[in-house]
């Protein structure tokens, strides 16, 4: 697991996708410009996890991205994933 902000605290939302593809990472998140690269601009990914938690605290986050992974994580390569208090929600690339 790579933490962008101590590996990377400057880098642009496209610089983090280019380097979370590199590595063949999941991009987990709570930046929704992350959309923008994947769908309107189809840059290249391992999957983006979008955050939509509000006011969710840090641990039960985790156990929200624990139970995503271990229950869908064929969903989740290659796709983008949007997660709130009402589940999941799964996208693949229209091309």
């Amino acid at each position: 697991m790579t933490y962008v902000a101590e590996t990377m605290p400057a880098a642009s939302d496209k610089d983090v996708l280019t380097k979370a593809t590199e590595l063949r990472a999941v991009l987990v998140t709570t930046d929704k410009d992350f959309g923008e690269l994947v769908f309107r601009q189809e840059l290249t990914h391992c999957g983006v996890v979008l955050l939509r938690l509000f006011g969710c605290p840090f641990p039960e986050r985790v156990d929200v991205v624990l139970e995503l992974l271990s229950a869908y994580a064929d969903k989740v390569e290659d796709g983008f994933t949007v997660v709130d208090r009402n589940g999941f929600r799964f996208r693949r690339d229209p091309y």
